[in-house]
C-alpha cells in the first residue's frame, strides 16, 4: 500500500511536523513488528508530500496523481481545510479508487459532520493521530481495512452509516521519535522547524482548544537535550517550540534555558510561547545572560479588562506581566511578541482601546492585533450565543460582531491592525512613530489617524514601495498637524516639519543605504572621499553611510549612538550608519555619532 501523507502549508518557509511525526512513529512501530518484507506490516510504504495554499490546485492535483497513491492522508487546519475539501473532490475524479483520510484539529471535533458533508472523505482520524494512523497502516489492504471496528481514534463510513470508534490512548511523549534525525536536513533549509516538548496546557482559556484537556505531558529533559543538540549541531536558523505554555514548569524552563545558553552556536534562534506573568527572577536572570537573538518570546496578553479576563476563564496577573516584560526589555537581547484579541466578551471599542494602549506602553518588539476565532470544541464555541457572538460559518470562524462591538467596529479594527502591522511591527519607522506619539495620550488614536488617512485617500488597496510608505506617513503627519488642535504656527510649524523630515530620514538610513535619495532630504550625502576619510580615522567599514542632521535630532531618537572622536571641525549631528553591525533583533544598523575634537586636519575639515 502506498500511503501519501500530505501537507498544505501557508508558506514555503513553513513545514508540517504532523506528517513527519506520523511517518516516523508509524515506520518505527511497523519495523519493530516486521520480521521480514513478506510480513503484511512491511507492505505499507509511506511518503510525504508538502505543498502550499499559494500553489495552483491543478499543480497539486497533478503532483499527487503522478505518485499514484492508494491512500492520501491530509493534515487539516483552519488555513487549509477549504482548500483540502476542494482538492479531495477533484482527486477522487482522477483517482477513483484512492482512499482519503483526514486528520488534524479542523477534522477532529465534528468528525461525523466532516464525513456527512464531504463524500470524497473516507475516514477521519480524530484526536492524537500516531496510534490510530499506525493501526490503519497495519491493517489497510487492497480489499479494505481489516478489523476497522477495533481501531481506536477513527470515524468512518460503514453500510451507509457513519461510525465513531472510542478514542485512542494518548502517547508517551518519549515514545514519539525525533523525526528530524531521519530526514535529509537539506530539505528544511531556509524553513522554520517546529518542535514539541510537551502536549496540553494547564489553563482553561475559553477561546483555545488546548483548554479542552488540562493535562500536560512532557518529553523527558534527557530526550529534549538530545533533540536540541541536533538542531544546534545542524546550525538550524529557527526552531519554534509548539508547546502551548512552555513555562508552565519552572524547573523545565530554567533547565532548557541553561542548556541553550551553554550550547549556543551563535546562529540558531528558539521561539517560545509563554505566560508572561509566570516568569520568575531566575528565568529572567537566565534570559539576561543570553546572546541577543538566541531566544524570542511570544506572550499572550489578549486583554487587560478584568471582566473579560474572568469571562474567558483566563488566569493572569497583569502587574506582574508588565514588570516581567519591562525587565526583559531593558536588556535588549530578547525579542518579545505580545498578542491582543479583539471581539472577546465585555470588550467594546473603548475597552479594547485601553487594552491596546496598555500593551503598547510595554514596548513590545511586535504587537499582534488578532481577532477572536470561535474554534469548534472550545468553551467559547459552547458559550458564543450567551455572549451574542456571531462569527463566520467558514474557517477561520472569525468574529463578526458581539453584544459589545458591531461589524462596523470590526471593520474599523481591521484597518487599525493593518496600520500596526505596517508602521509598528515592521520596525522601519520606530523613531518617527515615537516622535509623533508624543502628541497623543492614546497610541490607539495615533494609529486610528493613520487608518483614516489611508481610508480617505484609497490607499488600502494600493501597492506601495518602501519609499512610498515613508512618503505616505510624512503626508499623513503633516496633514494631521495642519488640522490638529493646538497645531504649531509660524516658526514652530516650520520646526515641526523640519524635525519630522530629519527623523524620517534617520529611520530610512537606519534600515538601508539608499540608492535613491528621498525628495524630502534637504542635503546631498557626504562625498565618497569624505566617507573614506572618516573610515580611515575611525576604523569603520567602507560600506557605512554618513549623514548630517540638525543638532537636536538625537533628542528624538530612542537609542543614543556611540560617539567616535575625530580630529577636525563640524556642525550639527554627523551620524554614521554601519550596516555590517546590524542589530540581531530588529536588523537596524549600528549607529555612531562623529564627535569632532576641534583640531583641523587634512583628513576632515569643516562640514
Amino acid at each position: 500500500m502506498k500511503i501519501l501523507l500530505t501537507a498544505v502549508n501557508t508558506k514555503y518557509i513553513h513545514s508540517n511536523p504532523a506528517v513527519y511525526g506520523l511517518k516516523a512513529y508509524c515506520e518505527r512501530q511497523l519495523q519493530q513488528e516486521a520480521a521480514d518484507q513478506e510480513n503484511e506490516s512491511g507492505r505499507c510504504r509511506l511518503r510525504i508530500a508538502e505543498y502550499t495554499i499559494n500553489q495552483q490546485p491543478d499543480e497539486i492535483i497533478r503532483g499527487i496523481y503522478m505518485l499514484h497513491p492508494d491512500v492520501i492522508a491530509f493534515s487539516c487546519y483552519l488555513w487549509n481545510i477549504e482548500y483540502i475539501r476542494m482538492l479531495q473532490t477533484e482527486l477522487k475524479k482522477v483517482l477513483p479508487r484512492v482512499q482519503i483520510w483526514l486528520g488534524g484539529p479542523e477534522a477532529t471535533y465534528d468528525a461525523e459532520k466532516v464525513l456527512e458533508e464531504n463524500p470524497a472523505t473516507d475516514l477521519v482520524i480524530y484526536g492524537e493521530g500516531e496510534k490510530a494512523f499506525t493501526e490503519l497502516c497495519r491493517k489497510t489492504t487492497d480489499d479494505g481495512i481489516r478489523g476497522i471496528s477495533g481501531i481506536c481514534g477513527i470515524c468512518y463510513r460503514h453500510n451507509d452509516m457513519i461510525l465513531r470508534n472510542p478514542p485512542a490512548e494518548p502517547c508517551d511523549m518519549d515514545d514519539l521519535p525525533f523525526f528530524y534525525a531521519g530526514v535529509d536536513m537539506r530539505s528544511f533549509e531556509n524553513k522554520i522547524l517546529y518542535y514539541e516538548s510537551s502536549r496540553g496546557c494547564p489553563y482553561g482559556c475559553s477561546y483555545c482548544l488546548s483548554s479542552v484537556s488540562r493535562q500536560v505531558r512532557f518529553r523527558s529533559l534527557a530526550q529534549v537535550y538530545e533533540d536540541l543538540t541536533f538542531f544546534i549541531q545542524h546550525r538550524v536558523k529557527q526552531v519554534k517550540f509548539v508547546d502551548r505554555t512552555f513555562n508552565c514548569s519552572h524547573e523545565r524552563t530554567t533547565a532548557i534555558f541553561r542548556f541553550l545558553t551553554e550550547h549556543d552556536n551563535g546562529i540558531t534562534n528558539f521561539h517560545f510561547e509563554i505566560a508572561g506573568d509566570l516568569m520568575n527572577e531566575e528565568e529572567i536572570g537566565l534570559l539576561r545572560r543570553m546572546r541577543p537573538g538566541l531566544v524570542q518570546l511570544e506572550i499572550g496578553v489578549q486583554t487587560v479588562n478584568p471582566e473579560t479576563i474572568r469571562a474567558i476563564h483566563r488566569t493572569m496577573n497583569l502587574e506582574r506581566l508588565k514588570k516581567n516584560v519591562a525587565q526583559i526589555h531593558e536588556q535588549h537581547n530578547v525579542h518579545q511578541h505580545l498578542d491582543l484579541i479583539a471581539g472577546l466578551p465585555y470588550e467594546d471599542i473603548a475597552s479594547f482601546r485601553n487594552s491596546f494602549d496598555e500593551v503598547y506602553r510595554m514596548q513590545p518588539d511586535q504587537l499582534q492585533l488578532g481577532f477572536l476565532k470561535v474554534l469548534k470544541g472550545s468553551d467559547m464555541y459552547l458559550q458564543a450565543r450567551n455572549f451574542g457572538i456571531v462569527y463566520q460559518d467558514r474557517p477561520p470562524y472569525e468574529v463578526l460582531y458581539t453584544n459589545w462591538i458591531s461589524f462596523d467596529d470590526v471593520i474599523y479594527l481591521k484597518k487599525i491592525e493593518q496600520m500596526v502591522e505596517l508602521y509598528y511591527n515592521s520596525r522601519m519607522y520606530d523613531n518617527t512613530m515615537r516622535f509623533w506619539s508624543r502628541n497623543f495620550e492614546s497610541a490607539f488614536e495615533m494609529y486610528a489617524v493613520l487608518a483614516d488617512y489611508y481610508d480617505s485617500h484609497d490607499l488600502f488597496a494600493c501597492s506601495h514601495t518602501r519609499i512610498s510608505r515613508y512618503l505616505t506617513l510624512r503626508s499623513c503627519i503633516r496633514a494631521w498637524a495642519e488640522r490638529g488642535k493646538g497645531r504649531p504656527e509660524g516658526d514652530a510649524a516650520d520646526r515641526f516639519e523640519a524635525r519630522l523630515d530629519q527623523v524620517l530620514l534617520f529611520d530610512l538610513y537606519l534600515r538601508e543605504n539608499l540608492k535613491t535619495r528621498p525628495e524630502f532630504a534637504a542635503q546631498q550625502p557626504q562625498s565618497r572621499e569624505y566617507r573614506q576619510q572618516i573610515c580611515m580615522l575611525t576604523g569603520l567599514p567602507k560600506t557605512i553611510h554618513i549623514e548630517q542632521f540638525s543638532a537636536d535630532l538625537l533628542s528624538y531618537v530612542a537609542e543614543q549612538p556611540q560617539k567616535l572622536k575625530v580630529k577636525g571641525t563640524g556642525s550639527g549631528a554627523v551620524i554614521a550608519f554601519d550596516y555590517e553591525q546590524a542589530d540581531p533583533l530588529d536588523h537596524a544598523a549600528k549607529v555612531y555619532e562623529i564627535e569632532f575634537t576641534g583640531e583641523d586636519t587634512d583628513g576632515a575639515g569643516d562640514i
